[in-house]
């Protein structure tokens, strides 16, 4: 635990001390104890020890305080960070002495509960600061039916406003223990800057016209789909960098924050040399098989191929050769390595290259890893022209749909680098091919040292019947918008988008103000609705709380708001149908999204396979990551109604008993109907009795073999919410 939070306090430090304040004297460790002693009760702690860090002419002090280890629980432990110059407190940490126990669904304290406790912690300890501050973001608590075995948190997240303007870099958390109102965590960072003045800016109208010119843009991406084990790829309007584009808010600039650049072997014949008889050694699969990898180069050709590409020495020898498959494109080839000696070090090379024609798909050549004698010569005309020759020569197709898109841009008095890198990326019909590109490193003596490239074989969507880029900049004005803050803006001797050698100093930050796009989880849009989409080109449908309208004066409306209020509850549309008897995949559903288990893309085992696409995938794949549905379930029908005794039992595998309920003969539970349930479902009645989820269905009858409602699931989900033990 000690390591955990002093890595936790070093990185927030390095994070938080970038420049210096006006200089003055730092204060020393009695009066940094003092001010921490003089907030915090420490009269508990038995133990104590410091740390002391410089950073760029600031001082901060790391104050540890803990108790002495105990038999059974871990002891105790405070950590506070003094800024030494300003002598103000900027990290807090307290950590209470560990016992193993179980805890309710539910914190204690609610939202505003917690809110109260964090404003009064951040008003103690940064008055000044916190009064030029609003609240950003609150990171709430995760609430799920069963019990967990740690607190839970409310994580207030502020920012500094300056002219009615977010400057993010200064902010501040606090994270407030739901469970007993402790402060868990606090963190201060906050630079003093010059910020410019608002006037003389652009307006919000002009930013958008300047974002019409550079934003949104048309291309291809591509994602590799687990579940469908597809690698194709789809059309999308993207916002290159997303939030990182800034214009400024003074000259229209394009520019991109947040970044500071630094220049830094199988033949033929092998059934016959067996002696087999192909009809009696091998299954048809397996001679499927066979006659493609007959098909293809032998490792001699494709070493002999790969050599020449690479411009390998003779005395470069084959360590290792391997024949594999990419399944997604239905493609084999070759992985080739090589080493040899030169004097006392070694020499190598790496390759990979398509096992039916020959084409490579990426080598690496390494050597002396110190640079030639004197100043690298080699200028960045010079070695594009090496670059654009090498894939002339060896993959003429490709290039001529390729477009150079890594430019190096060198700064007088600069040194020219060893190496050069060059990145050509794919076009298909005019637009650009997301992850589709060839990369070719060229080094000072005009040798290609690698080359990689990633492209896709299959065929590509049309982009008929999509939105023109004017169409869909409006919409996303529209929708999302720009939002003008200040950003730190740095300032290079020389700056590139190159990797190269550079003892380059870079200046200190200054404040800019920009406009830039307001936060989204994605930049992705689709190109005929505008909407935005995930990571697998699919629309992001927003999570949101249902509001139900057949549920008013029902018998188990509060239990069905106290769910929907939680987020526990998200069947959707507008009618809940509480009286309606409830499917197997609702139940699952519903039990899925009380118990938080989400997948976006689920991939079920083979003996559920057929319902990969049904809309109850995500709920099937809940139930079999959960033991709620075994293989001997396979024939399993989510449209299946769902009687009382089928649901106590999947309450009771939901709640670990599975092997319990298997047991017969052994059970019993006050219901004059018991006798009715069914000998393999009696343990689990008993168990959900036992632990208070299900009563009587009325008159002291179980009513086994009635069907459950919506609202009677609802009722036990919320109970759940109540259990302590």
């Amino acid at each position: 635990m000690k390591k955990l939070l002093t890595a936790i306090l070093v990185a927030v430090m390095v994070v938080s001390s970038v420049l210096p304040v006006a200089a003055q004297e730092n204060a020393s460790l009695p009066e940094a104890i003092k001010l921490a002693k003089s907030l915090f009760s420490t009269d508990s702690f038995t133990q104590f020890w410091s740390h002391q860090e410089t950073y760029n002419g600031r001082t901060t002090y790391q104050l540890y305080w803990s108790e002495e280890n105990g038999v059974d629980k871990s002891p105790a432990h405070l950590t506070v960070r003094v800024d030494a110059q300003r002598l103000l407190i900027t990290g807090y940490n307290y950590q209470p002495a560990y016992q193993e126990q179980a805890y309710p669904p539910l914190p204690k304290m609610g939202e505003n509960e917690c809110l109260t406790v964090a404003e009064a912690f951040a008003a103690k300890l940064a008055p000044e600061h916190f009064a030029q501050m609003k609240l950003e973001k609150v990171d709430k608590p995760q609430i799920r039916i069963e019990k967990r075995s740690g607190p839970l948190s409310y994580i207030f997240r502020y920012v500094h406003y300056i002219n009615g303007i977010a400057f993010q870099p200064n902010n501040m958390h606090v994270s407030v223990n739901g469970d007993t109102g402790e402060i868990q965590d606090y963190y201060l960072t906050w630079e003093d800057y010059e910020f410019p003045s608002t006037e003389g800016t652009l307006t919000l109208a002009d930013a958008q016209e300047v974002f019409k010119t550079k934003g949104l843009k048309l291309v291809y991406s591509r994602r590799y789909s687990w579940r469908e084990q597809t690698n194709k790829p789809y059309l999308a309007y993207t916002l290159e960098n997303g939030s990182a584009m800034q214009i400024d808010a003074v000259t229209g600039e394009i520019t991109y924050g947040g970044y500071r650049v630094y220049n830094t072997s199988l033949t033929k014949d092998m059934p016959a040399v067996m002696g087999l008889s192909r009809e009696q050694a091998f299954t048809p699969w397996e001679l499927e098989e066979i006659d493609t990898v007959a098909g293809l180069l032998t490792v001699e050709q494709g070493e002999a191929i790969a050599r020449e590409i690479i411009s390998l020495s003779e005395k470069a020898q084959l360590r290792s050769s391997r024949l594999m498959e990419d399944k997604s494109e239905n493609l084999r080839f070759w992985n080739l390595e090589w080493e040899y000696m030169i004097e006392d070090y070694y020499v190598g090379a790496s390759a990979r290259l398509n096992a039916a024609d020959g084409e490579i798909q990426n080598f690496h050549f390494w050597e002396k890893t110190s640079p030639q004698e004197g100043e690298p010569k080699l200028t960045y005309e010079e070695a594009l022209a090496v670059a654009s020759e090498f894939l002339q020569k060896w993959l003429p197709a490709k290039y001529e749909d390729t477009e150079l898109t890594s430019r190096y841009k060198h700064q007088d008095g600069q040194r020219l680098p060893h190496t050069y890198s060059f990145t050509f990326e794919r076009r298909i019909n005019g637009l650009p091919v997301v992850g589709d590109s060839m990369n070719v490193n060229v080094q000072y003596d005009k040798r290609v040292t690698s080359f990689y490239s990633n492209w896709y074989n299959g065929e590509f969507p049309s982009a008929e019947g999509a939105l023109t880029v004017e169409e869909m900049n409006d919409i996303f004005l529209q929708n999302v918008g720009l939002k003008i803050e200040y950003v730190h803006h740095f300032d290079s001797a020389s700056s590139s988008e190159f990797n190269v050698y550079s003892s380059a100093r870079y200046a200190q930050p200054t404040i800019k103000l920009v406009y830039k796009a307001n936060e989204l989880n994605s930049y992705s849009f689709n190109p005929v609705t505008g909407k935005s989409m995930d990571y697998y080109g699919k629309d992001i449908v927003p999570v949101t709380k249902p509001e139900y309208n057949d549920i008013a004066g029902h018998w188990a409306q509060a239990a069905i708001v106290r769910l929907v209020d939680l987020g526990l509850l998200r069947l959707e549309g507008s009618e809940f149908r509480p009286d309606e008897a409830i499917k197997l995949g609702d139940l699952l559903m519903m039990l899925s999204d009380a118990s938080g288990d989400q997948n976006s893309e689920p991939i079920l085992p083979l003996w559920l396979k057929k319902h990969n696409t049904s809309n109850y995938a995500d709920a099937l794949w809940y139930g079999v990551a959960r033991g709620i549905i075994r293989e001997k379930d396979k024939d399993i029908d989510p449209e299946t109604l769902v009687t009382r005794e089928v649901l106590a039992f999947y309450l009771a595998r939901m709640q670990g008993y599975s092997e319990a309920t298997s047991l017969k003969g052994i059970w019993t539970a006050p219901y004059s109907d018991f006798a009715l349930v069914s000998t393999e479902r009696q343990g689990s009645v008993s168990i959900v009795h036992a632990l208070g989820l299900m009563g009587s269905g009325g008159n002291g009858q179980f009513l086994p073999k009635q069907e459950a409602t919506r609202a009677q699931v609802a009722v036990i989900l919320s109970r759940m919410l109540d259990k302590t033990n």
